[in-house]
């Protein structure tokens, strides 16, 4: 566990202080830490939430830091899917319309994002879950 007052820290200020607790907070260390570990890390904020760190290039931004694979109130889209979905919803609020309307999904894919239309709103993990997950 962290020491005490790391509680409530961002993991963009925790990870620093996780990777430094391990003596791995430079890019060599890094490295080495993170192939012996399997090329990746998967660590738990004190929140709960599972964040996964890899390596990246050695110009000075080798941290890669992004919410873990399949882990609760994590949800993995291609960004097409969640341009959509965004855009349904501000398009949407424009007209007084519910995001999950197909015809507001393809009337705000055509006019924002030069996308083509969809025949149908996918379900679990597509763009209708998407719309879904943003309404809260």
């Amino acid at each position: 566990m962290p020491a005490r007052g790391l509680r409530h820290l961002h993991p963009i200020r925790f990870c620093p202080v996780v990777l430094k607790a391990r003596g791995a907070f430079e890019f060599e260390p890094l490295a080495k830490y993170l192939a012996a570990q399997g090329a990746y890390v998967l660590f738990e904020l004190p929140d709960g939430s599972k964040w996964t760190v890899r390596l990246g290039p050695s110009d000075g931004r080798y941290v890669h830091l992004h919410p873990g694979r399949w882990v609760p109130h994590t949800m993995r889209v291609q960004a097409n899917t969640l341009r959509s979905a965004v855009m349904a919803h501000a398009h949407a609020k424009l007209l007084g319309a519910g995001a999950s309307d197909l015809a507001v999904v393809n009337e705000a894919r055509k006019h924002y994002l030069n996308m083509l239309p969809l025949r149908e709103l996918s379900g679990a993990g597509g763009l209708g879950a998407v719309i879904a997950a943003l309404d809260g």
